[in-house]
């Protein structure tokens, strides 16, 4: 199998990252799509920059036994006039070299005016023809159901796979997880990729709530089948959404889980203890919001611990200096500032952006 596929695939946890779970087809809606009209018609907010998912991605290894949680945040940075929208896709996985941390990645992502996938930037540029919708149209109803076939080419080597899904909105249900309780549009879906030397099938379904047009849980059983080995790998996966912010609809449920990764900055300040070299600073923040990690340079050195609540704001600790304190907030999803002081000392400021 290309790893470039198999990346992609467990980056996304359900492929909606890298745009590889989508289905869409269109007759009124656009080329591509086949769909079958219901009784309830529902028509989700557009997007507007700022908007953030937050997502929890339990993975179960059925054959290798392993298992592992990752998080995911969309966070939408722009969108023109006809609806058609870009999109950071900030990833994070447990580190495997690093117990307790994350390796963060971010990869952009654009989607056209029906809110359907086109391409991620990944270390190579994958794209569908034609587009599809990750998990459901946004404007959907119960009893629809549509069908997608096409391919995704990544950008490096030319290589493609292909992809067709057929998937049906089934019921209206009421569904609770952490961003908290929605009434949501059940959609299930039968999916296969395919390179010729293997081939991803996928049963799945997903809580789609219509109004933000986002999921908010999906369960997943996926089994990848490699032809030339003669093997076949297993994986559940359970995506939840953990917090969310649609200013459209002003509705949000801010979590601390946004903030997830490795981040990179400097401190300075005026002369006085600890001194007035900028100094670099590296930190972790975990799902729970707990923040450690140090500030060091040739001359001095400290570590940090600290916690961000969910709307934000956040203090550090500091162990080799007791009476100095670290103030902030997060600007945006990736990056944070603030001010340190020692009491009839010295003072400065810090910042930070996610790795």
């Amino acid at each position: 199998m290309r790893s470039n596929w198999i990346a992609c695939l467990s980056a996304a946890g359900l492929l909606g990252a890298c745009g590889g779970g989508g289905g869409s087809t269109e007759s009124s809606t656009g080329a591509g799509t086949q769909l079958t009209p219901g009784p309830t018609t529902y028509i989700a907010a557009k997007a507007t920059a700022g908007d953030y998912y937050t997502f929890k991605v339990d993975n179960q290894h059925g054959t290798a036994g392993s298992s592992y949680t990752s998080y995911s945040t969309k966070l939408v940075s722009s969108v023109v006039a006809d609806g058609a929208s870009s999109a950071k896709l900030l990833l994070d996985e447990p580190s495997t070299i690093a117990p307790g941390k994350f390796d963060s990645n971010t990869y952009p992502a654009d989607y056209d005016s029906l809110g359907r996938w086109i391409s991620t930037q990944m270390s190579c540029t994958q794209t569908a023809s034609p587009p599809f919708y990750e998990v459901a149209p946004m404007k959907v109803s119960v009893g629809m159901s549509w069908e997608h076939k096409g391919t995704v080419t990544n950008s490096c080597d030319g290589w493609k796979y292909n992809l067709e899904a057929k998937d049906s909105a089934l019921a209206m249900e009421s569904v609770t997880v952490a961003a908290g309780t929605f009434n949501a549009i059940k959609v299930s879906r039968t999916s296969s990729q395919s390179l010729p030397d293997a081939k991803l099938d996928i049963e799945r379904t997903c809580w789609w709530e219509p109004e933000l047009g986002v999921e908010v849980k999906c369960v997943s059983n996926e089994a990848t089948t490699n032809f030339k080995l003669g093997t076949t790998n297993t994986v559940k996966r359970t995506r939840e959404m953990l917090g969310y912010y649609n200013q459209k609809l002003q509705r949000k449920a801010d979590s601390a889980t946004r903030f997830v990764g490795i981040w990179r900055g400097i401190y300075s300040g005026v002369v006085g203890a600890p001194g007035h070299l900028k100094v670099e600073c590296v930190v972790t923040v975990d799902p729970d919001g707990n923040i450690a990690g140090s500030c060091g340079g040739l001359v001095i050195s400290f570590d940090l611990k600290g916690k961000v609540s969910a709307d934000g704001t956040l203090a550090f600790t500091v162990q080799q200096y007791p009476d100095m304190s670290f103030t902030g907030k997060f600007d945006s999803i990736q990056q944070m500032s603030g001010n340190w002081s020692i009491p009839n000392s010295s003072s400065g400021a810090w910042s930070m952006s996610q790795m």
